[in-house]
């Protein structure tokens, strides 16, 4: 959808699954603001996901021994 509005600013999709039982018209003004949306979300997910592995990695393997998985689950 991007290429496609980056082609043609006019490019409207129609019927456009916003949630649940929400249709819209997806135009370039829609588009980029759910576009900058996500990438903030991914941002805050990314930095959240960071610190937590920053934390885990600062944790004393002590601490982690009753959390660790030793056994290898055959599927």
């Amino acid at each position: 959808v991007a290429l496609k509005f980056a082609a043609d600013a006019a490019y409207m999709v129609k019927d456009w699954k916003a949630s649940t039982g929400v249709w819209e018209t997806l135009d370039k003004a829609l588009f980029e603001r759910v576009y900058t949306a996500g990438a903030a979300h991914l941002e805050a997910a990314y930095a959240w996901q960071k610190a937590k592995e920053e934390e885990l990695a600062a944790t004393p393997d002590a601490e982690l021994g009753g959390f660790v998985i030793t056994e290898r689950l055959e599927l």
